[in-house]
C-alpha cells in the first residue's frame, strides 16, 4: 500500500515549478500604472498572475520594495516568479484537497488567530495624535544622542601606482613618482593626471572626494592618522598597489541635529509606547484567567 507523503510532494513541486519557464510580459512593476485588474503580468503552466493579485501582494511592503520593484527589472522579475510558484503551488495542493487535512486546517486557524490577534491589540493601543510632546521628543535625543552620531569623514586625493608583475619596475616607477611630489608637493594633481593608474580619479587630479572613516581600508586609515590637511603619505602598499594620498579636509565625527532625526525618533517612543501598552494590556487579562 502506498502512504502519500503530502511534504515530499510539496518538495517535489517546488523542485519541477522552478525550472518551468515563467513567461514574463511586463519588465517593471510601473509599466503597470493604469492596467486593467484583469491583465495578465505574467503565466507558468496553467497558472496566471493578474496586476490586481500583484498589487494586492505588493500593498504591504515598504516604499523601499515598491521603489525596486518599480526601477530594477532583476528584482521585478524575481518577485513575479515567486508569486506564480506560490500560487501553481497553492493550485495543486487544492486539486489534492490538502486544505482539507487538519494540519493545514489547524495552520489556518493559528494564521487567522494570530492576525487578528496583533490587528485588535494594535487598534487598542494606539498612541494619541499628539504622542509624543516635543519635549518628551528633545528628551529623548539627548538621552540617545550615540545612536545619531555622523562617523569622521575626510576629502582625499591619491595618486595610485598599481603592482605589476615586475617588481624591480614597480619600485622603480614609486621613487620616480616619490621624488616629483617632494619636489613639489603643490603640484599633486598634476603628477596624479601624468602617473596614477586609478583612472576615475586621476582625471580629477586624484580627488576621491569626502569619504567616511570607517569606509577606509585599514592600512590607508592608518597612514593618514597623523597627517594634517595639506600633508602627503609615504607609500601606502596595499594587495594591489602603492597609494601616495592627500589629505584635503578633515571634518570630524558629530551628532547629527534633531531636525535630520526627529521623525525616526518620533516613530521609535509611539513604538516603543504602543509595545508597552500591549504588555499591559496582556497582564491584565492574564490575571483574570480562572482555574476551575
Amino acid at each position: 500500500m502506498t502512504i502519500f507523503n503530502p511534504h515530499q510532494w510539496l518538495r517535489s513541486m517546488i523542485l519541477a515549478a522552478c525550472v518551468i519557464p515563467l513567461s514574463a510580459q511586463a519588465g517593471l512593476l510601473g509599466d503597470w500604472q493604469g492596467k486593467p485588474d484583469d491583465a495578465v503580468v505574467a503565466t507558468m503552466l496553467e497558472q496566471e498572475v493578474t496586476w490586481s493579485e500583484l498589487r494586492a501582494a505588493v500593498a504591504n511592503g515598504s516604499d523601499a520594495d515598491r521603489k525596486a520593484l518599480s526601477e530594477d527589472s532583476e528584482v521585478f522579475s524575481a518577485y513575479v516568479k515567486k508569486l506564480a510558484l506560490r500560487q501553481h503551488i497553492i493550485q495543486q495542493a487544492q486539486k489534492i484537497k490538502l486544505d482539507d487535512t487538519q494540519v493545514v486546517e489547524f495552520a489556518v486557524r493559528q494564521a487567522y488567530d494570530k492576525a487578528m490577534i496583533d490587528q485588535w491589540l494594535n487598534l487598542a493601543t494606539q498612541p494619541e495624535s499628539g504622542f509624543p510632546s516635543q519635549a518628551e521628543i528633545d528628551t529623548a535625543y539627548q538621552e540617545n544622542q550615540t545612536q545619531f552620531v555622523a562617523p569622521g569623514r575626510v576629502n582625499l586625493s591619491q595618486l595610485f601606482i598599481q603592482h605589476s608583475d615586475d617588481k624591480d619596475a614597480d619600485a622603480a616607477r614609486v621613487a620616480q613618482v616619490l621624488e616629483a611630489i617632494k619636489a613639489n608637493p603643490d603640484n599633486f594633481a598634476e603628477l596624479s593626471k601624468i602617473h596614477s593608474d586609478h583612472a576615475e580619479s586621476a582625471v580629477n587630479g586624484g580627488s576621491l572626494g569626502w569619504l567616511q572613516i570607517d569606509q577606509l581600508q585599514p592600512d590607508i586609515l592608518k597612514a593618514i592618522g597623523q597627517l594634517k590637511v595639506g600633508s602627503i603619505s609615504i607609500p601606502v602598499v596595499t594587495d594591489t598597489g602603492s597609494h601616495f594620498i592627500l589629505v584635503n579636509g578633515i571634518a570630524p565625527a558629530s551628532v547629527k541635529p534633531l531636525e535630520e532625526v526627529q521623525d525616526l525618533l518620533v516613530q521609535a517612543l509611539r513604538k516603543q509606547w504602543q509595545e508597552s501598552k500591549q504588555q499591559e494590556i496582556i497582564s491584565q487579562l492574564f490575571v483574570l484567567v480562572k482555574f476551575q
